[in-house]
């Protein structure tokens, strides 16, 4: 995947990671697709429902002229974790965050949300800060080998 997290067609990786939900709101009425929103019993999904679309149907619905719905973070991206992994990303397991945490942040980065530049620095810092335990894990290690 690169790094502004377009993808890679052919990337198992990249497939997974957009299959991933997130909350969005529809901005227009869905006409006939009831069906998408287990909750709806009738046969149109209103304006203002809230709904939980994969990445890349989210990412197309909002891509239009007229864009379809408002994306939200996920959860795991907004403030309150945000926060705890600044206090130490070391403590927290990403992989049951998500097993695509860093590839599912850097697609939220396309929806251009006001907290983007927030998301972008904690992604920034969570991976530097991995890395540099995994640099001290490797230094200590190779000092008890030598």
């Amino acid at each position: 995947m690169d790094i502004l997290g377009s993808g890679d067609y052919f990337s198992i990786d990249d497939i997974l990671a957009s299959q991933e939900k997130v909350p969005c709101v529809l901005d227009l009425p869905l006409m006939r697709l009831g069906y998408l929103d287990p909750t709806s019993e009738t046969e149109h999904i209103p304006r203002g429902t809230k709904i939980d679309f994969p990445i890349w149907l989210a990412s197309a619905l909002k891509n239009q002229k007229t864009p379809v719905v408002s994306v939200d973070l996920p959860k795991f991206y907004k403030d309150s974790y945000r926060e705890i992994l600044a206090a130490d990303a070391q403590v927290v397991d990403l992989h049951k965050l998500g097993p695509y945490f860093y590839s599912v942040g850097c697609k939220l980065l396309s929806f251009q949300h006001q907290e983007r530049a927030d998301v972008s620095r904690s992604l920034f810092e969570v991976s530097s800060q991995s890395i540099i335990s995994m640099l001290s894990w490797w230094a200590l290690k190779k000092r008890n080998l030598c």
